[in-house]
């Protein structure tokens, strides 16, 4: 049985992630999800190109439910219905590239929705849903840094074991299918913050 991912310190196990992840992969990733958004503010904020960063973020948070959902409702269920032997074989080559799409589009759309929202001038004049959906995003970052993280990690260490425990891996993996639950509540729940920022909730 694999040592519990708290021994193993933060930047280690994002080296571990990076390195089952491919460093191609992560390279390609974080451009996008993280580079694009700080572009977009920073057009926005010197030059005024609004529409940059509201056309980043949106096509962010579109990827960002769209991934939760396709993976929530249907991945994991049909890797759950394949048996053992299958998600045995395929969690340790998917799951540290979820988690690097995952936390870095988790930042992404998180850091441009404030900054769109620092743009359009709702700080200035906070309305509830502006300080509701600061909460959401707390919230959502907690989630997905936090116990998906934990629980992911675990899962990885439990598979680089000697004898990788397959019901241990379930565990943990039905685990973190909950707090994934969680995030979609949390992901809803944000898509109603930003209705209500754009005044189309009466209160």
């Amino acid at each position: 049985m694999a040592a519990a991912s708290a021994d193993m310190g933060r930047m280690a196990e994002y080296r571990m992630v990076v390195d089952k992840a491919g460093p191609g992969f992560v390279r390609t990733v974080l451009p996008i999800t993280l580079g694009l958004p700080i572009l977009a503010y920073l057009l926005s904020y010197f030059l005024g190109v609004a529409w940059f960063l509201f056309y980043v973020h949106i096509t962010l948070a579109t990827v960002w439910v769209g991934t939760d959902i396709f993976f929530r409702y249907s991945l994991a269920p049909a890797v759950g219905a394949s048996g053992p032997a299958t998600a045995m074989s395929l969690i340790p080559n998917l799951t540290p590239r979820l988690m690097t799409v995952g936390e870095s589009l988790t930042l992404g759309v998180v850091g441009s929705g404030i900054g769109l929202a620092h743009q359009f001038g709702y700080f200035a004049n906070p309305t509830v849903f502006v300080y509701g959906a600061l909460v959401v995003a707390v919230g959502v970052i907690y989630f997905a840094f936090v116990p998906l993280h934990h629980y992911q990690v675990e899962m990885l260490q439990e598979l680089d074991s000697a004898e990788p425990d397959g019901e241990r891996v379930g565990e943990l993996n039905d685990t973190a299918m909950r707090w994934l639950m969680g995030m979609t509540v949390l992901l809803a729940v944000m898509l109603f913050m930003m209705v209500g920022m754009r005044g189309l909730v009466p209160i």
